[in-house]
């Protein structure tokens, strides 16, 4: 009795340790790390497949045997397709278009873009890829594809000379409103480098750039000439202004000078006459000028004549003489 009862305890603790392990082995453990979201895929049963809703950060507990946790990033991608075979992939990954003036373009191109949380269960069936896969297949062809549209509206010139930044931004706006429905998101495409043409062509556009940026060095240059010509002239013209003004002022006041006095004399002459020393004495041509003020009602005469036939200012703007 003694032996069986210790064969019982025996096999009661094998059974007790092949049920644990047949426990711990239909229970697993995940983490999804911060940036991340975890898709849980059901394999077996009238359920199978990926789960609507995607599982957030954290430990997560499921059946192994049953359910696979796949972890999907959230965070910004970064990815770069070129030519060399140091950077990116050991493959050439660039990205060949044709411009409107038909020469074949040939760029490197980096991007940044996310995949939308509540998208990656949609994402996960659609392509059935990890998140590399699908950058290096799907983004990159549609990538391709608007570089294919974007650039054959410009010109090969207009690309190498200045306007990668347009055909950027072109490309960039066209991913993203094509993409998003899907659930990713375009930060920025970028092309890479320089953007390379067949060499004849290369050289031809080069020396229409430089002989252009020539031709419009010289207009700056006639334009410099003609300002400083243009300027000269002004300053001439009015140092010019200047001297004549001066001497039609100083003819001016000489000549009303020389009229009051005149006047002045008219007038003495005519007080002597009359008998009038002490009104003779006091007659000056500053008198004259000042009684023409006091008795001037407003009205000046275009033309005022003397003998001589010279216009005659009513007014002598210069200061009295000394003498």
């Amino acid at each position: 009795m003694q032996i069986i009862s210790q064969l019982r305890q025996r096999w009661g603790l094998i059974a007790v340790t092949l049920l644990s392990i047949n426990l711990a082995g239909c229970f697993g453990c995940s983490f999804v790390p911060p940036g991340y979201v975890g898709i849980k895929i059901n394999l077996y049963g009238s359920q199978r497949g990926v789960q609507d809703i995607p599982i957030v950060t954290g430990r997560v507990i499921f059946n192994p045997i049953t359910t696979q946790i796949e972890a999907f990033p959230t965070f910004l991608q970064y990815r770069v397709w070129t030519k060399s075979l140091e950077e990116g992939k050991a493959t050439d990954e660039s990205i060949t278009f044709v411009s409107s003036d038909r020469i074949p373009i040939n760029v490197d191109v980096s991007a940044a873009y996310q995949f939308m949380p509540d998208k990656v269960p949609e994402l996960y069936i659609k392509f059935r890829s990890d998140p590399d896969t699908i950058a290096d297949t799907y983004i990159r062809s549609r990538i391709r594809d608007a570089f294919i549209r974007s650039g054959s509206q410009l010109k090969a010139m207009d690309i190498v000379g200045g306007s990668i930044s347009q055909l950027d931004a072109d490309v960039k706006e066209d991913v993203d409103k094509e993409m998003q429905a899907i659930g990713i998101r375009f930060d920025y495409v970028s092309v890479l480098n320089k953007p390379r043409i067949p060499e004849a062509i290369q050289n031809a556009i080069e020396a229409a750039i430089e002989s252009t940026q020539r031709a419009q060095q010289a207009m700056n240059q006639v334009a410099v000439k003609k300002a400083e010509a243009d300027q000269a002239v002004a300053v001439a013209t009015g140092e010019a202004n200047a001297v004549r003004a001066k001497a039609n002022g100083d003819a001016d006041a000489l000549l009303a000078r020389q009229t009051a006095e005149a006047k002045a004399i008219l007038l003495k002459k005519e007080a002597e006459a009359q008998g009038n020393a002490e009104l003779a004495k006091s007659i000056t041509p500053e008198l004259v000028q000042y009684m023409s003020v006091k008795q001037w009602r407003g009205n000046v005469p275009a033309w005022m004549t003397g003998s001589g036939g010279s216009p005659i200012p009513f007014i002598n703007m210069q200061p009295p003489s000394n003498k």
